[in-house]
């Protein structure tokens, strides 16, 4: 499918916006949290795999590592002398000190303060209204699911999919490998406004249509880089947006009440993020996309949300 003008002039238009903004995602909450908890070893985002990091994580006070610093203090002299005295043990003498000098490196290097996952998780608490019990160590699955619906219902990409698509994508959207690659046949009446405003979320937030191929894509003779992005993208947009509608009552058929929809993603966060490449995610599915306007004087059609 060729692009068109509007294709070609949306994608020139919003470069800056789309790599340097909304790919970064720094300001999705729930993104941070996860990429907080999978730096510390985690690898399981369901919300229970949440609520353990969140009471697993450390925290560690000025005596805390006062106390670290004074026994690696001791070791380490302990292991020097033996070091010293012992040169009939060197071997075992000689590996006691490089344990204790490591431990006493990582004593004077240990930061006090909140663990990155207690961090993040400070944020994400804020973002969704304090849902969390005050001690994380108290926080349980149920209310990370609280706290997950609540930040979903604010997501403007997530509900513009689930606001104007039916569930499943049916009659809509066809799929391949559990992500949509192509439009439905016949399209007409509902459905047809449907692939509309489809085409309209993914230029938006890819800036070319939905199932444009990857050597199809307007490519300006110095933003090779930027089509690759674009590509990106749009994969990523036909996955998410398979996942978000596969939700029991989720499509636009229950727009006005997504309440079992949103509890059934926020119980398990893999269908709207990438758990094996989180850094590597060209959505912040958290954005208020710029839905309505594309550039200076040229406007969209505004989607029903």
């Amino acid at each position: 499918m060729a692009a068109t003008e509007f294709e070609i002039r949306f994608a020139q238009s919003r470069i800056d916006y789309f790599d340097k903004v909304l790919k970064k995602g720094e300001n999705d909450k729930v993104k941070t949290l996860l990429k907080a908890i999978k730096a510390e070893g985690g690898s399981s985002f369901g919300a229970s795999d949440i609520a353990n990091a969140i009471k697993n994580a450390k925290e560690t006070t000025q005596e805390d590592k006062d106390k670290a610093v004074k026994a690696a203090d001791t070791a380490l002299k302990a292991a020097t002398k033996a070091d010293t005295d012992a040169k009939a043990a060197a071997t075992t003498a000689a590996s006691d000190l490089t344990t204790a000098t490591n431990a006493k490196k990582a004593a004077d290097d240990m930061k006090v303060g909140d663990d990155p996952v207690l961090e993040a998780m400070k944020v994400y608490n804020k973002a969704c209204g304090d849902k969390l019990s005050a001690n994380h160590k108290d926080v349980n699955g149920d209310e990370v699911i609280a706290c997950n619906t609540e930040l979903l219902k604010g997501y403007g990409f997530v509900n513009a999919i689930l606001k104007n698509l039916p569930n499943e994508a049916k009659d809509v959207l066809v799929n391949s490998g559990s992500a949509f690659n192509d439009y439905a046949a016949s399209l007409a009446g509902d459905n047809l406004k449907a692939a509309t405003k489809y085409a309209l979320i993914s230029s938006t937030v890819a800036g070319t249509g939905p199932f444009v191929k990857g050597d199809e894509i307007p490519e300006p003779k110095d933003y090779t880089a930027h089509a690759k992005h674009v590509e990106n993208t749009l994969v990523q947009l036909n996955t998410i947006s398979y996942a978000l509608l596969q939700g029991t009552n989720c499509g636009s058929a229950n727009k006005a009440d997504l309440s079992d929809c949103y509890k059934g993603h926020a119980t398990d966060l893999k269908a709207i993020y990438d758990v094996g490449a989180i850094d590597k995610m060209n959505i912040d599915v958290s954005a208020t996309y710029p839905y309505g306007q594309v550039s200076e004087g040229t406007t969209l059609p505004t989607i029903e949300m």
